[in-house]
Order: C-alpha cells, then structure tokens, then sequence
C-alpha cells in the first residue's frame, strides 16, 4: 500500500511540474511576442494595447494555428487550458478594478448621466443596424452552413458592443483616464455591455425557437430598474 501511496504521489507531482513548465513556457512566449510586437507597432505611432492584441491573433489560431496547427497545440496544451483561463480572468479582474480607481466617474457624470444613456442607445443602434445589413456579405464567405437571420443578428451584437477592458486600457495608455470623454465613453461601454448579453441571450432564444415575452419583459424591466438605480438615485 505505501509504494502505491508513494508512485502515485510522485506521479502527481510530475504531472504538476510538467503543467507547471508548459505554462512557464506560454507565459514566456507571450510576454515575448507582445513585447516585439508592441514594439513594432509603437514605432508605427500604434497604442501599446494595439501590438498586445495582434500579439494575440499571431499566437491564435489566425496565424499561429492556421500555419503550424501541431505546434501551437503543444505550446498551448489543453492540460493547462484551466489554469490558463483562470489567470487570464484573474488579470481582467484586476484591470477592471483599475479602471474603477482611475477613471473619475462622480466628478465628470454627476450632472450629465443623461447623456451617458443617450450615447449608449445610440451606439448600440447604429452598428447593430449597419452590422445586420452588411452581415449577408460575410455570410457567403464565412459561414454559409448557419442560417442567414441567425448570422446577421449575432452579427450585429458582436459589433455594437465595446469591450470596456480594451476601451479603458486604451484611455489609461494615452492617459486619458481623467477626461470626461472617457468617463462618457466607458460609462455608455458599461451599459452597452449588460444590454449587449441580455440582446445576445434573446437572440438565441430566438434562433432556436424558443423566446418567450415572459423571458424578455423582467428582464428589460430589471434592466430599467436597474439604470435607474444607478444613474439617478445613487450618488
């Protein structure tokens, strides 16, 4: 019984040091690419964030995978894909939580948090609207195997919705943190964010067939109530 105890403690830890290696391996990897790359687009007049997300697309399956598919598997490999996500989900808590310290919210939208609802309706409308109509082109060459409604409505949310992490870094980058226009923006990229998902979710209720006004309705009320709440009661 204690050899077996034993062989199998010790197979646990090669198995934690071999993780442990591939990602020391794909964080070293990373934090070189993005470096050259950030670089490269620094010299071309580009944000730093501009050269860490192509970093990204050259190590994904756009570049990386698409031309060598075998070694970005063994770079990447599944057994630390867990381990992976999570600090990635710990490093996004962390920004946000910068973006909540610098940007100065109260001073720049205490009077003027109508304009924030306003910008955010209007930048929801207007890339949903033109991302529907010109979905159909990216279907023929994209994805003609999923229905054509289903497309175009997905189509139109991914590009009315802004990512507030990529957004804020960009503003604490140019050192923009403190302006109004960036409390504006963010604040809008904040409402755009919860209507953008509860969009999402009706959407694919409804390709499936199974939306129902009695999903919908609590919902948009909770999110009424909710702006509300924050916009004009709290402080």
């Amino acid at each position: 019984m204690q050899s077996i105890l034993v062989g199998f403690g010790s197979a646990v830890g090669a198995g934690a040091e071999e993780i442990t290696l591939r990602l020391l391996y794909q964080l070293i990897t990373i934090l070189v690419a993005t470096r050259v790359v950030t670089w490269l687009v620094r010299r071309l007049g580009q944000t730093d964030v501009s050269g860490e997300i192509l970093a990204g697309l050259l190590l994904g399956p756009s570049l990386l995978g698409a031309l060598f598919p075998g070694f970005m598997h063994g770079l990447f490999h599944p057994s630390t894909g867990t381990i992976f996500t999570g600090l990635a989900q710990v490093g996004l808590i962390f920004l946000m939580f910068q973006i909540g310290l610098e940007f100065e919210f109260n001073r720049h939208l205490g009077g003027d948090r109508r304009s924030v609802i306003v910008i955010s309706l209007l930048s929801i409308a207007v890339p949903f609207v033109m991302g529907y109509f010109s979905a159909p082109w990216f279907h023929a060459r994209l994805s003609e195997a999923v229905p054509l409604f289903g497309f175009q409505l997905f189509f139109a949310v991914a590009m009315s919705i802004t990512a507030i992490p990529i957004l804020g870094r960009i503003f604490m980058v140019l050192g923009l943190s403190h302006t109004r226009t960036a409390a504006l923006t963010i604040g809008a990229a904040a409402i755009d964010d919860v209507s953008g998902w509860m969009i999402l979710g009706a959407i694919s209720l409804l390709v499936k067939g199974a939306f129902s006004w009695g999903w919908a309705v609590p919902r948009v009320i909770g999110l009424a109530a909710y702006l509300v709440l924050v916009f004009f009661v709290v402080r």
